[in-house]
């Protein structure tokens, strides 16, 4: 029996499922990819114990003798060879005793395998499960405008994750880090009955994110009470779930302010990221809101500063107000309309950024709430 698949989609996919396997591993079988023949196509699956990704690629050509063929092999050293094989090339692989033979044109390997047996995969779902579709250009965006306000290293393992917040007719994604939240509602038209709240961890949303890049395919969705589904025709990925309470999320987006500045999305953005440039170590700037202008001042230790003006239409009192710079420009780069608008109280208090005047015949909404920092 022969294996035969082109290189380019080969490395595709033993790229994507590299991602969820660790450097460092318990038992060696965790170490390897999972490689299994089905009809015409090939599905590479590799996991971590709490994540499960399978992905598939069609074959150069098919041999039915390696129909239901299934063998294990070291992820780095496949990818490896892969990748220093000619970039056209067909790709042959045929299983013999305890190797796997990989040859093309002279060059010929032979890797160590492990029974596929012994290669552990994720427990079925249960039969309490929530099942709706989602297109996956929407999912792309709402991921990308949220993800990055998950926490990485906070000891509360809730917040190192996103919340998907499943109603009747929206699906909300939320991320907080404590010091800022982003927040993507998307509305949907669906049968479910009963709303459910689950916390997807921050490796799994990353891997996500990874696999909707090229897809345009509709995407679904089955939640568990301990584990999360999404496929399509092209992958299948299996999280475990963050236990816990995410926190109330949506008393932190109440508006408490009523002063208003829209200005040019890119214009802000850019005039951010060039003052941020000579900003302190902890990267504060400060942000001065008057008639018809903001102000972006920056300072450090050195005695060294930077200040630009931008126009701005803006309604209520003046207002001075800090904020980590990062945290500016994470949200900038999320907002893909060309104006946007800041809400503010006060110089103390949080303040809430959004694509500006968000149309309510759209089917998604996008807020951001920043935590100043006091000065």
């Amino acid at each position: 029996m022969k294996i035969s698949v082109k290189r380019k989609e080969l490395i595709h996919s033993l790229a994507i499922v590299n991602g969820v396997i660790e450097m460092r591993q318990v038992m060696p079988i965790i170490g390897n990819i999972l490689l299994r023949v089905s009809g015409e196509r090939l599905f590479c699956m590799g996991t971590d114990s709490t994540v499960e990704l399978l992905h598939s690629v069609p074959l150069a050509k098919v041999d039915a003798k390696a129909d239901g063929m299934q063998t294990t092999v070291p992820a780095r050293k496949m990818m490896d060879i892969c990748r220093s094989l000619p970039d056209d090339c067909v790709i042959e692989m045929v299983p013999s005793d305890n190797f796997l033979q990989i040859k093309v044109g002279s060059s010929h390997f032979s890797l160590k395998t492990l029974p596929a047996e012994d290669f552990p995969s994720m427990p079925e779902l249960g039969e309490d499960t929530m099942t709706f579709l989602l297109p996956a250009p929407q999912l792309r965006r709402a991921l990308e405008q949220t993800h990055f306000a998950m926490s990485k290293d906070d000891m509360r393992q809730y917040l190192k994750g996103m919340c998907i917040d499943v109603r009747q007719d929206n699906v909300r994604f939320v991320a907080t880090d404590g010091h800022r939240l982003a927040c993507d509602i998307y509305d949907m038209k669906s049968d479910i009955q009963e709303a459910r709240q689950v916390i997807v961890p921050y490796k799994a949303i990353n891997q996500l994110l990874t696999l909707l890049q090229d897809n345009t395919d509709d995407i679904t969705f089955v939640i568990g009470h301990k584990q999360i589904k999404v496929h399509n025709d092209h992958f299948t990925m299996i999280s475990n779930l963050i236990e816990g309470k995410y926190p109330d999320y949506e008393q932190v987006m109440v508006k408490e302010g009523n002063s208003v500045a829209v200005i040019t999305t890119e214009l802000f953005h850019q005039a951010v990221r060039r003052v941020a440039i000579l900003s302190t170590e902890q990267r504060l700037v400060q942000l001065n809101f008057s008639p018809k202008t903001v102000h972006i001042d920056a300072k450090n230790t050195e005695g060294e500063s930077a200040t630009e003006k931008i126009d701005a239409d803006y309604t209520g009192s003046e207002i001075k107000i800090a904020f980590n710079a990062n945290y500016l420009i994470d949200a900038l780069k999320a907002i893909h309309t060309e104006k946007m608008c800041i809400t503010l109280n006060d110089g103390n208090t949080r303040s809430i950024f959004e694509s500006e005047k968000p149309d309510e015949a759209k089917s998604s909404q996008w807020l951001c709430v920043i935590m100043p920092v006091k000065v």
